[in-house]
């Protein structure tokens, strides 16, 4: 049986930023290039033993146990993340135990930021504006399949990663998370077709990424990176995030489920301020956002409206 449609992939020799500039480029797909392996630091520095030997008693937070058969956004983040010293994480990871430290901000490991010059792929129009740059080690990790709010730039420093992209079109074709309809349950290597047979028919990108490769991904694309062994990799978030009409023009075509479910989320944990459980991987819920939002606006213009009264009051006066 089919496991998706798969589709052509661009792949280019020589990277120039007027290729994700959305200001010349009204749509913006992905592609694949790759990097001299001597024209960062990184490439030849970043390993296992380096980061053991350099940072070993720094402590970061990581998932020591990835699960290997649903989507991590279906498990409680607290039971799936600790607390532990580097050297002792990397003891780990090079047991090729599902583990992974994930989105930790390169400013916090000092030194590694003049080791790699990820904000040079960022064009010019975006330059001036703030862009996050982090790093992601482990091994044997899943990312699970989902969609981010920005454009993404993914360096692989050490190990391989490989990678299954989904257009945006075909978001009912991944059977969205309802309280979080940027996520999918499903892992796109290995379907489950008897549970999800509208997958079969959803557009596959996939590739791998070696040393020295970069794949953007564009905000909105579902993405689902996977690294069979050890892996060091570094990504760049930038530029504007959503707005949000048109979160709102993806979300209507998730379908019924996640409009029930936001509706449900916006008034209970929303409204009514309720807790809600976290879980690993994710935001708060869709409907938590979108209140989050909303009472942000309601501010924003209560404040207009009061420094507008005053600017008249002054007047008249």
């Amino acid at each position: 049986m089919s496991q998706g449609k798969k589709s052509t992939f661009a792949c280019y020799e020589k990277y120039d930023p007027i290729l994700v500039d959305r200001l010349l480029n009204h749509v913006v797909n992905p592609f694949v290039f790759s990097y001299r392996l001597d024209s960062w630091p990184a490439f030849s520095l970043w390993t296992p033993s380096f980061f053991k030997e350099t940072y070993g008693d720094q402590i970061v937070d990581i998932n020591p146990h990835l699960p290997d058969k649903a989507a991590p956004y279906l498990y409680n983040m607290d039971s799936q993340t600790t607390l532990m010293k580097l050297k002792d994480f990397i003891d780990l990871m090079l047991t090729n135990r599902s583990c992974y430290l994930a989105e930790a901000p390169v400013e916090t490991f000092q030194g590694l930021e003049e080791q790699q010059n990820l904000l040079e792929l960022i064009p010019p129009s975006e330059r001036e504006k703030e862009a996050r740059i982090s790093l992601w080690m482990g091994a044997n990790t899943r990312s699970g399949l989902h969609f981010d709010m920005l454009d993404n730039f993914l360096v692989q420093v050490y190990g391989i990663k490989k990678f299954v992209l989904i257009p945006p079109e075909d978001i009912r074709l991944t059977y969205p998370i309802p309280s979080h309809f940027s996520k999918s349950p499903i892992n796109p290597l290995v379907p489950d077709l008897k549970r999800f047979p509208k997958f079969k028919k959803a557009h596959l990108f996939k590739g791998e990424l070696k040393p020295g490769d970069a794949l953007f991904i564009p905000k909105g694309w579902y993405h689902y990176l996977y690294a069979p062994q050890q892996s060091i990799s570094l990504n760049c978030f930038y530029g504007k995030p959503f707005f949000t009409k048109d979160l709102l023009c993806i979300f209507f075509k998730a379908g019924w489920k996640p409009w029930v479910a936001t509706s449900k989320d916006f008034l209970w944990h929303g409204l009514l301020s309720r807790p809600y459980e976290g879980k690993l991987f994710c935001p708060n819920p869709f409907g938590k956002v979108l209140y989050d939002r909303l009472l942000f606006f309601i501010k924003h213009l209560r404040f207009k409206y009061i420094l507008k009264s005053k600017s008249h009051l002054k007047e008249t006066l």
